[in-house]
Order: structure tokens, then sequence, then C-alpha cells
């Protein structure tokens, strides 16, 4: 080996343990930040849906859906009342 292999080698192991240290060290805010992140969330989604049921908020969302389904079926019956009055009045017209 050279001398400078030699040297470097040293180097690395002088600092071996400094370097192992700093990487468990790393390691270890690595899983804390993501386990803070993680529990935020979850407080959060948990959070969500106590305020969603708490507030009566899924009867809400069916009692939403039931009035966006009438107002469907009023706009049907008016399209075809009005389909049938022109039909009506083109027979008569024919006529």
């Amino acid at each position: 080996m050279s001398q400078t292999k030699i040297d470097q080698y040293k180097q690395e192991k002088a600092n071996r343990k400094k370097a192992a240290k700093k990487d468990r060290t790393k390691k270890k805010l690595t899983v804390i930040g993501f386990s803070a992140v993680g529990v935020v969330l979850a407080g959060l989604l948990i959070w969500g849906i106590i305020a969603t049921v708490q507030d009566g908020g899924l009867t809400k969302i069916k009692d939403q859906q039931k009035q966006q389904q009438d107002q469907q079926m009023a706009v049907q019956e008016f399209i075809e009342y009005m389909n049938s009055s022109n039909a009506s009045s083109t027979e008569s017209e024919t006529e």
C-alpha cells in the first residue's frame, strides 16, 4: 500500500467511532421525526372523525344526498312534462 492509502486508513479508523455515533444519532432522529409526523396525522384523522360524528355530519351528508336526489327527480319530471307537452302540442298542430 502506498503511504497516502495508509494515512487515509488510519484517519478513517480514528474517526470510525465518531462516524458510527453520528449515523446512529441521525437514524434515531429520523425515526423520532417520522413517528411524530405519524402521530400528528393519526391525531388529525381521529379528530376529524370525532368532529364529524359529534356534529351529526353523517346525517347531514345523508340529508344532502337525499336533497340532491329529490332535485334530480324534480328536474327529470319537469323535462318529461315539457317533452309530453311539446309532443301533445305538435300532435294537435299536425291534426
